[in-house]
């Protein structure tokens, strides 16, 4: 037995010698074969321009190589890219690498529309320069952490995957301003090492936003994000959407426009001038706000008077209204809980004081009660309460008309205003 042991080791290296003289021989010096992976082929990663500038780098099929660094817009490193080590990452003078990026307002990522976009970071390397605003986010106190600069090159919805590299724990957030802390607008820190955090926000072309990776309690290390745009709009992207009564390019109650772009509350400067303020009426909407004159100009609808005839003025305060249908049909403008006396106007064209036309004699019930009759103003109730007023008059798909909110000689005060085509 210990014969044939001792010829099984022999004839397995003359077999492993003649495989190598058959493929061919290296010498003892010869450098061994490069197998390893330095990126994954398809990401970005970051570099930095010889002015120092950061950019980012494909990562080329074979794992190993890069493209050139290039600038945000695709443009080529002024004096090309500043040195690296073997993995990729920029080094200073000394040859240690550099954190990229580590400050605000970070490096800039460029985000098109239909097509994922991916990333690599390492936070090993970084400060703690940030933290999270106080609550999930609060978490990452102290640990490393890389800033990016987001910009879209679409409106529409972005959704990031942040995934970390057992053994971090990547905490992330995300800022409308740099280094405000309360402008934070989103957080991720639900799973644990090697998880995926997923944010999604809802941005405006050109708009910027900065994501911070951060590490639960001190982790640090590798991750990856994958940015994916979807285009479209969305309340408070500052447009129109079918069925929005407004949309100011906000999510703030009551400047005019509900955070839902459904109600017109509050009193914007818009108010006291030509055009108005911004009201859009669809088929079986009824748009609702709250107003106040009391802090209006005065003027704006200087006509018509306290009851409702041409050629006459009124000198009290006006909250006018851009209202543009998209319907033809009859508009209705309607109060309630106003605590003064209200009379409501409208024009075919803000800046013209004849685009109008009076009510008939007979717009107000003999009964006492709101005009229920056709016509650009109304002031049944008078300066008795209850002091509600309706107005109703025919428009035009797409037409946009003047309407104010005023009262009767110089009553001012607040009230709720509600708009619908029939």
């Amino acid at each position: 037995m210990k014969k044939l042991a001792w010829l099984i080791p022999a004839a397995l290296g003359a077999a492993l010698a003649v495989a190598s003289l058959a493929g061919g021989c290296k010498g003892s010096d010869s450098p061994a074969e490069d197998t390893g992976v330095r990126c994954t082929p398809g990401n970005y990663v970051f570099c930095r321009c010889a002015n120092r500038e950061e950019g980012t780098k494909l990562c080329n099929p074979d794992g190993k190589s890069f493209q050139e660094c290039r600038l945000p817009g695709d443009v080529a490193c002024p004096g090309g890219e500043a040195p690296t080590n073997d993995a990729g990452v920029p080094i200073d003078d000394a040859g240690n690498p550099e954190p990229l990026p580590d400050t605000c307002p970070g490096a800039q990522v460029v985000i098109d529309p239909n097509a994922k976009k991916v990333v690599e970071g390492d936070t090993s390397g970084s400060k703690g320069d940030y933290d999270g605003r106080q609550g999930a986010c609060g978490v990452a106190g102290g640990s490393p952490d890389n800033v990016y600069e987001i910009v879209t090159t679409a409106t529409g919805r972005l959704k990031i995957e942040v995934q970390g590299l057992a053994p971090f724990d990547p905490t992330v957030y995300l800022r409308r301003t740099c280094d405000d802390v309360e402008s934070q607008a989103s957080c991720g820190e639900t799973t644990g090492p090697g998880g995926t955090e997923t944010l999604n926000v809802d941005i405006v072309t050109g708009q910027k936003h900065y994501l911070f990776i951060d590490g639960k309690g001190g982790s640090k290390g590798r991750y990856t994000i994958t940015f994916t745009l979807t285009p479209g709009g969305f309340c408070g992207d500052g447009k129109i959407q079918s069925g929005e009564a407004c949309d100011d390019g906000n999510k703030v109650d009551d400047d005019g426009c509900s955070p839902d772009c459904k109600k017109v509350n509050g009193n914007p400067t818009s108010m006291n001038s030509c055009p108005g303020q911004p009201v859009d009426v669809w088929p079986g909407a009824i748009v609702t706000g709250t107003g106040s004159t009391e802090n209006a100009a005065a003027g704006t609808f200087g006509q018509p008077s306290t009851v409702c005839t041409k050629g006459s003025t009124n000198s009290a305060n006006d909250h006018v209204y851009a209202v543009t249908v998209h319907k033809t049909g009859t508009l209705y403008v309607s109060t309630s809980l106003a605590n003064y006396n209200v009379l409501l106007a409208a024009r075919r064209n803000c800046t013209d004081p004849t685009s109008w036309d009076e009510p008939p004699a007979n717009q107000c019930p003999a009964s006492g009660g709101v005009a229920d009759k056709p016509g650009m103003c109304a002031n049944c109730r008078g300066a008795s309460a209850p002091f509600d007023e309706t107005m109703l008059f025919p428009v035009t798909d797409g037409q946009t008309y003047a309407v104010a909110v005023s009262g009767g000689l110089t009553a001012k005060g607040t009230y709720t205003v509600a708009f619908e085509v029939k």
